[in-house]
């Protein structure tokens, strides 16, 4: 089973509605654990079987303007956490892969930076596979998010910078386009 759901919203905590903090955690988070609860049921009863739990390189990196992606991204990988524990008894795999860019639709606009590119998506499904074979609970590709994920199991702080120069961007990047509005 692989639970791939993914979409998102953009904006500061304030701008968001609750709404689409609830749209964003329904199919992000929600759409996970209902599909991991269903394959897990049976998966258990035949005393086999692999679940995959797409979270993204965003629970490192904890993006702002992002809060409600990087929050349901989060619980898929701690909730894929759990289960692995409780269902390697039952002889299921479970597996969080957390990758940085990969070119599908949801980048909308192209290569996200120089220093995060996309990788093409039939390189991210070999990556996950031979991940799932050797039995990785945890996969993280491509390297700019292995180190991400390092750097912010080393210290949660470190990263604070990088997201501070996010935020100043984005703000500037809203405050020109009001003004040419």
């Amino acid at each position: 089973m692989l639970n791939n759901a993914g979409t998102s919203c953009c904006g500061e905590i304030l701008e968001i509605s609750i709404e689409e903090w609830t749209r964003v955690l329904q199919v992000n988070l929600w759409g996970v654990i209902a599909g991991s609860i269903a394959a897990y049921s049976v998966m258990a009863e035949q005393g086999f079987g692999t679940i995959v739990n797409m979270g993204s390189m965003a629970t490192s990196l904890h993006n702002p303007m992002l809060a409600p992606y990087v929050t349901s991204k989060c619980g898929v990988v701690g909730f894929t956490r759990v289960l692995a524990i409780e269902a390697e008894a039952h002889g299921v795999q479970v597996t969080a892969v957390c990758p940085g860019n990969i070119r599908t639709a949801i980048l909308k606009h192209g290569e996200p930076s120089r220093f995060t590119p996309a990788i093409p998506a039939e390189e991210g499904a070999r990556l996950i596979l031979e991940g799932v074979a050797r039995g990785k609970r945890m996969i993280v590709f491509p390297f700019y998010a292995k180190v991400a994920w390092w750097l912010d199991r080393l210290s949660p702080a470190l990263l604070n910078p990088l997201r501070r120069e996010i935020l100043r961007r984005a703000r500037a990047r809203s405050a020109n386009s009001t003004s040419n509005a």
